[in-house]
């Protein structure tokens, strides 16, 4: 599993020990934050110490912080000490939670004795947890290997100090919300990596059947940064665009049969003026005056294939998000479908395709 890009230090002087836990980070109040790249997910420090969990094998987190059931290769420690975290790195397999889903199991049990029922449960969450960690560790292979195909993928990811879907925001088929960046020649891919996941519910399939990416040569240089150096993209239009769209296709369960039937879908997002980047670094042509931004969903993908392929449990294809014109997005919403098909073939004509220009 590939680690979530987060900022290596952060500077706190507040009442964080109040917060809930279960939190995407080592808290204290008044310190200096460290957080591992490598480490997939971390408990709040009480008395000096945390802990997190290395090379997990399914990326969720249960109310109180746990992996539910999830197994983690590695252990490790951390401790407190002079503003700074030194992690002590224990080599050893470890489930967490457990034990926890093992009472819940044996509590609906009646006549059976407790050592009974915890073997019973314990041998049917193992057969249970190794086929969904099967069906995990293939997706997040499948993805990898795609993007390989595209670009230079980078080693970390985009993410959030705290997932969203933990703080009310829509569902992601688990709570680990991230985003790959491939870098091409002549452009950057920001993709999601995740809304293909398998649902962590026992629904089935690969998530939402898809995964939504921005490409664009249009990302401002600090942002961009150098090969190797993510630490800005997320201050990048690109990420907040990609975003925005991902939050609202998971918000609506997945949009896959809408783009079977219509091919190409268009959506407007409004309030521009009160985003954190797009409303500054993307020119005022793009923005209506009723303060909104237009985007194409599904413009047919061109240099690359539009399908994961081998996904363990269903198909899943890669979206593209492509930002439009204020003028486009007047013609479409007075043209309607017919507009909607005319502009997309206008931007495959033009060279545009799916990559989304700023020129």
């Amino acid at each position: 599993m590939q680690s979530v890009f987060l900022a290596a230090t952060l500077s706190l002087c507040t009442s964080f020990l109040d917060a809930p836990p279960g939190l995407y980070g080592y808290l204290e109040a008044c310190g200096t934050i460290v957080i591992p790249a490598q480490s997939d997910f971390a408990t709040r420090l009480d008395d000096g110490k945390a802990r997190a969990g290395l090379d997990c094998a399914r990326p969720s987190a249960d109310a109180a912080g746990e992996r539910s059931g999830h197994t983690c290769k590695r252990r490790i420690d951390a401790h407190f000490d002079t503003a700074e975290l030194r992690l002590a790195d224990r080599e050893k397999d470890v489930t967490m939670g457990f034990w926890d889903r093992i009472r819940q199991l044996a509590g609906a049990g009646i006549g059976v004795s407790p050592a009974a029922a915890q073997d019973k449960a314990a041998t049917a969450a193992e057969e249970g947890g190794e086929a969904a960690d099967a069906a995990f560790e293939q997706s997040w292979q499948k993805r990898d290997a795609f993007w390989a195909g595209v670009g230079s993928v980078e080693k970390d990811v985009l993410g959030h100090l705290i997932s969203p879907g933990l703080m009310g925001d829509p569902q992601w088929p688990t709570t680990r919300q991230a985003y790959k960046v491939v870098r091409r020649a002549h452009s950057i891919v920001i993709a999601t990596d995740g809304l293909s996941d398998p649902f962590e519910d026992g629904r089935k399939g690969n998530g939402f059947g898809m995964e939504l990416f921005v490409e664009t040569a249009d990302i401002l240089p600090a942002h961009a940064g150098r090969p190797g150096d993510i630490s800005r993209l997320s201050e990048s239009w690109a990420f907040e665009l990609v975003s925005h769209v991902a939050g609202t296709v998971a918000g609506v369960g997945g949009i896959s049969a809408q783009l079977d039937q219509y091919g190409v879908l268009s959506m407007e997002l409004p309030g521009v003026s009160q985003s954190h980047a797009i409303g500054k670094q993307v020119p005022a042509r793009y923005v209506t005056a009723d303060d909104s931004l237009g985007v194409l969903i599904g413009m047919p993908v061109e240099g690359f294939s539009a399908a994961v392929e081998g996904m363990p449990l269903s198909p899943v294809r890669v979206v593209p998000v492509t930002i439009i014109t204020a003028a486009e997005l007047e013609a479409l919403r007075t043209g309607g479908a017919d507009a909607r098909r005319a502009l997309a073939e206008e931007l495959a004509r033009q060279g545009r395709h799916h990559r989304s220009s700023l020129r």
